[in-house]
C-alpha cells in the first residue's frame, strides 16, 4: 500500500501575512515543500497534488483542512484519510494502517528550525530558496557521501555571478 502524507500551514495570526507553503511526503518516500501563492483554494490545492503526488498512491493522509478534497482530481481513487487535530487526535489506526501526519509535519518542524537557526527570516522573494534547500537537506540526510557528492557537483557546475543571485 503506497501512502502519502499532505500537509497545509494555517493561516497565520491576525495583521500579519504568511506565504502558503504545502508539504508532501511519501510514507519512506521524498519531501517535496511547494511555495503556494495567496490566496489558497481547494482548485490550487487539488492542481499541486495532481502535479506532485504519484497517481498511483492507494491512501493519501492529510489533516483537517477543508481546502483538500480528492473527488475532483487524479486521484479520486485513493483513499482519503485525515486525522482531527482539534479533537487531539494525532494518530489513529484503521485496521492495519495507521493514519497519521506525524511524517510531515516531522519536516515541517525541521523547516522552521532552520529558520530559526539559519536564516532567521525568511522573505516571500527567497522562500522557493529556501524551501528547496530544505528539500535537499531532508531528502539527502541519509547520504553518508553528501559532502563528497556535494563537491562533485559543485566542481562540474558552472559559476554563478553574484549579480544573478541577487536579480529580482
Amino acid at each position: 500500500m503506497r501512502c502519502t502524507s499532505a500537509a497545509t500551514r494555517r493561516a497565520p495570526p491576525k495583521g500579519k501575512k504568511h506565504t502558503p507553503v504545502i508539504g508532501i511526503r511519501g510514507r519512506g518516500g521524498h519531501l517535496h515543500f511547494i511555495k503556494a501563492n495567496a490566496p489558497l483554494d481547494p482548485a490550487a490545492v487539488d492542481d499541486i497534488i495532481a502535479r506532485n503526488v504519484d497517481k498511483t498512491g492507494d491512501v493519501i493522509i492529510t489533516d483537517e483542512s477543508k481546502l483538500d478534497h480528492f473527488t475532483t482530481t487524479a486521484h479520486h481513487n485513493a483513499q482519503h484519510k485525515s486525522g482531527n487535530h482539534r479533537a487531539e487526535e494525532y494518530v489513529h489506526y484503521e485496521g492495519k494502517m495507521c493514519v497519521t501526519t506525524n511524517v510531515i509535519e516531522s519536516a515541517f518542524s525541521l523547516f522552521k528550525r532552520g529558520v530559526v537557526g539559519a536564516c532567521h527570516q525568511v522573505s516571500v522573494k527567497h522562500l522557493p530558496a529556501c524551501l528547496e534547500e530544505m528539500t535537499w537537506r531532508f531528502n539527502n540526510r541519509k547520504n553518508q557521501f553528501l559532502f563528497r557528492d556535494t563537491l562533485q557537483r559543485l566542481l562540474a557546475s558552472e559559476n554563478l555571478e553574484y549579480k544573478e543571485l541577487t536579480a529580482a
